[in-house]
């Protein structure tokens, strides 16, 4: 009886913290948005004299750094393991905050002020480890977006190069991925998730070692496909390249 005793102590306590954190998140969802909402087109994106150092530690990832992303120019950053190029891309998305400098947006506004909502709608990212739901490709390829119909999901599934594959599957695109992608290699997930960015209508456009699992054949192709269907309105960055389009 002694270790079911045991774990029905660590039970209730973790109903008292259940309670706690249940609380903390009905308050987030009932406050009221306040920050100004973007409804601009995003023309430039500069990081100035951006200084970042991860919690707990005291060392520095990124020191007095100072670039300016602009519409329609891709930048590529290089460097060892470690160096920051992803957490570049974590300060635009606002995973983090830089601990001195700041991001200007239009060279006017901060992006500490801005509806995070409204910003993340124009940004696509892709990192080296590629997000599948247990769900069918329908709605993995359309998450996050509203109103695209299968013709437009299918039609970006054949760009990134995904199309022949799924059609060999007995359901297609209503195939019910399991929970850790088993049917699907690590390139083929990274084909699946850059069929959502090609859906989606983006302005900036970051991959971080997106095609890392890809040959250079497949890779070249659908690096075309993005280009051909960003490359009217984005700007491309990606860590280490960033597309600003």
């Amino acid at each position: 009886m002694i270790f079911p005793i045991m774990q029905l102590r660590q039970v209730i306590s973790a109903v008292h913290n259940a309670r706690i954190s249940a609380n903390n998140v009905s308050e987030l969802l009932k406050s009221e948005i306040t920050i100004e909402k973007f409804n601009e087109k995003n023309n430039s994106t500069e990081l100035k004299n951006i200084d970042f150092m991860y919690p707990d530690t005291d060392k520095h990832v990124i020191k007095d750094l100072n670039v300016t992303l602009v519409k329609g120019k891709k930048y590529v950053f290089v460097g060892p393991t470690g160096s920051g190029k992803s957490t570049i891309a974590k300060l635009l998305l606002r995973f983090y905050d830089p601990h001195q400098g700041e991001i200007l947006i239009n060279n006017k506004m901060k992006l500490k002020d801005l509806n995070m909502k409204a910003w993340l709608d124009k940004i696509g990212y892709v990192d080296q480890q590629s997000q599948i739901l247990s769900s069918t490709i329908f709605e993995n390829v359309a998450y996050g977006l509203e109103n695209k119909s299968n013709e437009e999901i299918i039609e970006a599934g054949k760009k990134a190069k995904i199309h022949e594959l799924i059609m060999q599957w007995s359901n297609q695109y209503e195939t019910i991925l399991s929970e850790r992608e088993a049917q699907l290699s690590g390139g083929q997930k990274q084909r699946l998730v850059i069929a959502r960015l090609i859906l989606k209508n983006l302005e900036i456009l970051i991959l971080d070692e997106t095609t890392s699992a890809l040959d250079s054949i497949v890779k070249s192709e659908i690096q075309k496909e993005v280009r051909k269907t960003n490359g009217r309105n984005n700007n491309n960055f990606s860590c280490p390249s960033i597309k600003h389009n």
